[in-house]
């Protein structure tokens, strides 16, 4: 199934039920603030231990549970479920590309691919500033090397929501990289009683 249906086609297509289930911007949305509460717990704990004066291995476990675990919790859940709590919630799954079933361990990584890899540059960068003795956890990183890293999220952000706008399946890149798409669960049929 061809992504980018041109002209007349693109209209019929827009409007029909095989299509409407790509329509998952908005659950989307509302799964990413449900996981969010789910794995803030975590995060505050994490940054409770990034203080340097409880040790180095205090930050290392408080780099894991702010840094990569919400990351491992997706990756993890989308490659046994399809979904993680949010996306139950909101009513999406993710499916391999060819909608015939659900994605690998391996698509799933890929997916998550750019998020460990500012994971691993942010919690490397700390790591440096705590051993140089130039961390501070209350104080915003101001670092050139931050703002590069704040950057570059942004802008992988913003190019995530123009790709996943621009074809009708609303594949984002991390999708088209992993060979996975992001439908709208079907329907509970409900078991209406027999009548006698």
């Amino acid at each position: 199934m061809s992504d980018t249906p041109r002209g007349l086609a693109r209209q019929a297509v827009a409007s029909t039920p095989e299509t409407t289930k790509y329509h998952t911007f908005w659950p989307r949305l509302w799964a990413l603030v449900v996981d969010v509460v789910i794995v803030l717990p975590f995060i505050s704990l994490g940054e409770f231990l990034l203080h340097p004066e409880r040790g180095q291995s205090s930050v290392i476990s408080g780099l894991a549970l702010a840094t990569f675990l919400p990351i491992c919790y997706r990756t993890l859940m989308h490659a046994r479920f399809g979904q993680t709590v949010g996306k139950m919630v909101a009513r999406v799954k993710i499916l391999d590309a060819s909608e015939s079933r659900g994605p690998s361990f391996w698509q799933c990584l890929v997916r998550d691919l750019p998020e460990y890899l500012v994971a691993t540059l942010t919690a490397y960068h700390t790591i440096e500033l705590v051993q140089l003795g130039q961390y501070q956890p209350d104080q915003p990183d101001r670092s050139t090397f931050a703002q590069m890293i704040d950057l570059s999220y942004i802008t992988w952000w913003f190019a995530e929501g123009m790709v996943l706008s621009a074809n009708f399946r609303r594949r984002a890149i991390h999708d088209w990289l992993a060979g996975t798409v992001v439908v709208k669960c079907p329907p509970k049929r409900r078991n209406r009683p027999q009548k006698v």
